[in-house]
């Protein structure tokens, strides 16, 4: 067939007007024209948001080379997720338009600020060290932008800097958007080696962000010359005049940072885009990101010093404290949407809950300036409220108030606090709007008196019971309020907790739908976020990306600093099984700044644990070890028992790598016991499957595959593939085993099939892995080398450190059975490389052991011996019983290649190792050993 339906440009395209319609975004409003198209606000039909299309025209459709590169513009920057970069949502060709979906951003070009003329320096460095922040991000995704100019830099309405247009951009050693003597970018902003059209790497933004903060602080631009050729030969080869001689004033330790980003050579700018914002931050005095304040008057209001709400005391019974827990958490929540004011999360004040401390040291210890301390009692016909506003640094009285509330009017009295603190810090009336600040979660009293005990007892769960008490609560909220989204959220957190995922979907994408076209921003975020968890325990890592990504978004807009923390902590959960580590970490970095600019030690603690995970995986186990270390103490300290069982199975994992068995199932019990008090069946699996991997290093193999085969059954009825093929991987492993090669073979390629479906390389590089021993056993050397090799180019480019070692000595092991013994010794090295740098204890041993047989084929036997004897001491003590018979079976095959005496030993060895393994029933081994000790005794 001909590809002429799928060249043809000549098609009639959609006419761009407002009013139009193209795929799912109706056109509203023309927003200007760029270098490569037009540019509109539409809505998007399908999730009811405003956003910017970016269309290319369709004279550079019709060039490819165009086209590819405004497909590019899409695909690098849609990898990138930091506040300061704007996010990309879709990119399409339909109806013969090729367009990008992007972000809408409300506010205004950084050209349009810079026209008002030179900037103060600390609102010049609030924005530049913003860039470099979106840019660090970029860079160390393996992006360059290429094209950093003021028309590419946006403000938000909320004072945050936003970077677009990443059309240019561009990978490390990719030429194809450039070919050589060709310059790409604006020409006043460009650097020397866009200029010649050579090259370029992170350091040419450097340049460009040296020339935009130069014309930032001065008003004019360094190299702006009559025409092009004349502003590319000042660029490549004039120094402009020092800042200060132009407006004099400036800091001579500016003229030193400005000069030294616009070097000519790559090597004498700053290294990094980091090291750069660093220099900025000392010279102006910061020393942490920095909010841009004088873009705009600031409103007229003392919202910077932060506030600390404490939970309402109850002055009730001991019945009605969730009365107080929760109107105290719901205005919490709302007020953290204020954006321009830091509110102390509800984890951080609920240990000063009924405290005798005086306000000022509590304010002192949270980092606030102004504190809110209250009361409430129900009676059976109404509900009275005491609170005052105290701003601490004068002891005065901001806002006062004491009122009696109908028992019928519960909901409204977290609009009143709200409200009563929305005035006395004069918060403008839109931010109260836009924010939903104060809006009621319910209507009907009941209703919301249902949902606040659930709440309640949701968050505070100890044992099933608990959870169960809370589905009920919400049910009955529901009952009484029937499009209380709330509590629907409510039961769908439940039913995730429950590994109910389809249930969990079938109420969340209700609630979504009852929420469709209602100015509930707030809780639509809070519904896609529960959806994106759910993604996550069945393994679909793009839909839980997608939501994920949508509910960022609504919490950006809003200003929520908690929510965008808790939400990044979701996509982490997403990329981790990924193995996307630089990704993540540059995800970490932003919510431990979010967690301890809010003083949340909770959220703190989760993004350390997550951060632990990173590192264990990366075979950085003492850094794994500190992190988990110090999440699992607020995890106490906080009473948060679902992070605890995280934190202690994490640990045990640390150990678990490190040979010390009998410490990891110490680890794995404990956190078994919290995950069964809680009726978390998810977690009960993980540590089924972990006990099991235990059972199998002890080589109690038939109890090893009943744990396996447990967890594979709660994993396959929870839909949870990530796991289960994990699973199926050491379930293969000990059928192989016990001598079953058929299901071993069958069950391995069942794994690699479903880790290959939901694109999951830690899986997918255990498959692989695991039909590599498969066919060693089966006696297919090719076919096991090429699994193995597969493993491992997943692990390398996964920096899974472990993993590499371990695949490295599989291999060896192939070329040691086949005596290639130079083939051997070249992976034994490479794995002994990485055991140390790890600190791997069983690789290290196991590497020991190869290098010491292979001196003895190569001759050196008396030194051979004594280093493999050596080991075998070592090993003794060990409960890794695969190991030591792995050490066992190498002596024995060395002893029986010297002396005569020395060989009688060696069969000894040999058979005793072989009686071991006929006990444990490992039929590869038996297989092995036997053939050994036929060919050394014929």
């Amino acid at each position: 067939m001909s590809n002429e339906a799928g060249d043809d440009r000549t098609q009639s395209v959609t006419i761009l007007a407002p009013g139009a319609v193209i795929s799912q975004y109706k056109l509203t409003r023309k927003l200007g024209v760029g270098g490569m198209g037009e540019v509109f606000l539409a809505t998007d039909t399908k999730l009811q948001r405003d956003v910017a299309l970016k269309f290319l025209s369709p004279d550079f459709a019709a060039d490819e080379s165009f086209r590819r590169r405004f497909m590019r513009e899409a695909q690098t920057a849609a990898r990138l997720n930091h506040p300061n970069v704007v996010t990309i949502y879709d990119v399409a060709d339909q109806d013969n338009r090729v367009f990008i979906a992007m972000e809408a951003v409300e506010g205004k070009e950084l050209r349009e600020v810079m026209d008002q003329g030179p900037m103060p320096v600390d609102q010049a460095v609030a924005i530049c060290t913003q860039i470099c922040d979106g840019l660090a991000a970029a860079h160390a995704a393996g992006l360059v932008h290429r094209d950093i100019k003021p028309a590419n830099i946006l403000i938000d309405n909320s004072q945050r800097v936003r970077i677009l247009d990443f059309g240019l951009a561009k990978e490390p050693g990719d030429n194809q958007l450039t070919q050589v003597g060709q310059a790409v970018g604006t020409v006043q902003y460009m650097s020397p080696e866009q200029g010649q059209g050579i090259d370029v790497d992170s350091r040419s933004d450097i340049f460009s962000v040296g020339i935009v903060f130069y014309e930032m602080v001065t008003g004019k631009l360094p190299f702006k010359k009559d025409n092009m050729p004349a502003t590319i030969h000042s660029i490549v080869h004039e120094d402009p005049a020092p800042p200060s001689t132009i407006m004099p004033g400036l800091p001579s330790s500016l003229d030193n940072i400005i000069k030294r980003c616009l070097q000519k050579a790559t090597t004498d700018r700053y290294p990094s885009i980091n090291d750069f914002a660093i220099a900025l931050r000392e010279v102006a005095g910061f020393s942490a990101p920095t909010q841009i304040t004088s873009i705009q008057p600031p409103p007229q209001q003392q919202t910077s010093r932060g506030l600390a709400v404490l939970p309402l005391k109850n002055l009730g019974p001991a019945d009605d404290e969730f009365l107080a827990y929760g109107i105290t958490e719901d205005l919490i929540v709302d007020l953290s949407r204020i954006g321009s004011m830091r509110i102390t999360p509800m984890r951080s004040v609920l240990k000063y809950k009924d405290s005798d401390d005086d306000l000022e040291e509590i304010a002192a210890r949270l980092k606030v300036g102004m504190v809110l301390d209250g009361s409430i009692q129900r009676t059976e016909t109404a509900v009275r409220v005491s609170v005052q506003l105290i701003e601490i640094s004068t002891g005065d009285a901001l806002w006062a108030e004491r009122w009696e509330e109908q028992a019928g009017n519960l909901p409204q009295i977290k609009r009143a606090l709200a409200e009563g603190i929305s005035k006395a810090l004069q918060v403008r009336t839109t931010v109260i709007h836009d924010a939903q600040i104060g809006v009621p979660e319910a209507e009907d009293a009941h209703a919301y008196e249902s949902y606040l005990k659930g709440k309640y007892t949701f968050d505070h769960k100890k044992d099933t019971s608990d959870i169960i008490a809370a589905q009920k609560l919400y049910r009955q909220a529901l009952e009484k309020e029937p499009t209380l989204l709330a509590a629907r959220a409510g039961i769908a957190e439940v039913l995730i907790h429950q590994a109910d995922f389809t249930e969990a979907e079938t109420e969340l994408k209700s609630a979504l739908e009852q929420a469709q076209g209602k100015d509930q921003a707030a809780e639509k975020a809070n519904l896609l976020h529960l959806l994106a968890q759910l993604h996550i325990g069945r393994s679909s890592w793009e839909e839980a990306w997608a939501v994920g990504e949508q509910a960022l978004q609504i919490r950006r807009e809003s200003g929520d600093l908690a929510g965008e923390a808790e939400i990044l902590g979701t996509l982490i959960s997403v990329l981790q099984p990924q193995a996307k580590y630089d990704e993540l970490l540059l995800l970490f970095d932003r919510v431990l700044e979010i967690s301890r600019e809010l003083d949340d030690e909770e959220k703190t603690a989760e993004a350390l644990k997550n951060m632990g995970v990173a590192y264990s995986r990366q075979g950085e186990y003492d850094r794994a070890l500190d992190l988990y270390d110090e999440a699992l103490e607020v995890a106490r300290k906080q009473g948060n028992l679902s992070l605890q069982a995280a934190c202690l199975s994490n640990i045990g994992n640390v150990y678990y790598f490190q040979a010390e068995i009998e410490m990891a199932l110490k680890y794995y019990n404990e956190a078994l016991d919290i995950n069964q008090r809680l009726g978390d069946t998810a977690g009960e699996a993980r540590q089924n499957l972990n006990t099991g991997l235990i059972q199998l290093q002890r080589g109690m193999y038939h109890e090893g595959l009943r744990l396996f085969q447990l967890a594979a059954e709660t994993f396959e009825a929870l839909g949870d593939q990530s796991n289960l093929a994990l699973t199926l991987c050491n379930i293969s492993q000990l059928t192989l085993t016990l001598g079953d090669n058929e299901n071993g073979l069958k069950t391995a390629q069942r794994a690699l099939s479903m880790a290959e479906e939901i694109q999951h390389p830690l899986t997918s590089c255990a498959a692989h892995h695991r039909l590599g021993a498969v066919y060693f056993v089966m006696e297919d050397s090719d076919k096991a080398i090429e699994h193995y090799e597969a493993a491992l180019d997943i692990a390398t480019e996964g920096n899974m450190s472990r993993n590499m070692a371990h695949l490295h000595l599989d291999i060896a092991e192939i070329y040691y059975h086949v005596e290639d013994n130079k083939s051997c010794a070249s992976h034994v090295k490479q794995a002994q490389s990485i055991s140390r740098e790890i600190g791997d204890k069983s690789g290290r041993d196991l590497v020991a052991s190869y290098l010491a047989a292979l001196s003895v084929r190569d001759g050196l036997y008396h030194s051979g011996i004594r280093q493999l004897q050596t080991v075998r001491r070592k090993v003794q003590e060990s409960a890794d019983f695969e190991l030591k018979l792995h050490v066992e079976v190498l002596l024995g095959e060395s002893l029986c290649r010297g002396p005569e005496a020395d060989q009688a030993e060696g069969l000894k060895t040999l058979e005793a190792a072989l009686t071991s393994a006929r006990q444990r029933e490992i039929q590869p081994q038996v297989k092995q050993i036997s053939s050994l000790i036929a060919r050394f005794t014929s």
